[in-house]
């Protein structure tokens, strides 16, 4: 479950994912989209199960306000095998795990984890532009195969 908006699904919920995803991998390498499953509900309810390659790196996202319980799950698996987890639905020292070690993430929701940072942002980061652009085109591709 999550609110309904009156746009799309995809565009509300996937931002968060596809930061974390560049934000991990690194902005400049190359995503392929390997596999979209979606399920639609009334009154712009969907449920999206996104598999994403880049390189050798496998990534598996599900996003959307159509699932059963509102959860946020992404995992990663790196080119050496490595497996890194992000569990919304867990509590916070439990939420970002890479194989079997718990990764400490702030007590904190996003939006005040920003407005913090803008407060003190001394000088421009374009990386934070890079990456709005980046997921802007990925959902734009994403919604191109599916809708």
């Amino acid at each position: 479950m999550g609110p309904i908006r009156s746009y799309s699904a995809l565009l509300d919920w996937s931002p968060h994912d596809f930061s974390m995803i560049l934000s991990l991998i690194g902005i400049d390498r190359k995503l392929s989209i390997q596999d979209i499953d979606l399920k639609k509900g009334s009154k712009n309810r969907a449920a999206w199960k996104i598999k994403l390659l880049s390189e050798k790196i496998k990534i598996k996202t599900h996003l959307g306000n159509y699932f059963k319980s509102k959860k946020r799950y992404l995992r990663i698996i790196t080119e050496e095998d490595d497996k890194i987890v992000y569990d919304d639905s867990l509590a916070f020292k439990k939420k970002l795990k890479i194989n079997k070690d718990y990764i400490k993430i702030k007590n904190e929701s996003p939006l005040d984890a920003q407005l913090k940072r803008f407060i003190r942002l001394k000088s421009v980061n374009l990386n934070d532009i890079k990456i709005a652009l980046k997921i802007s085109a990925i959902v734009t591709e994403i919604e191109s195969k599916k809708l």
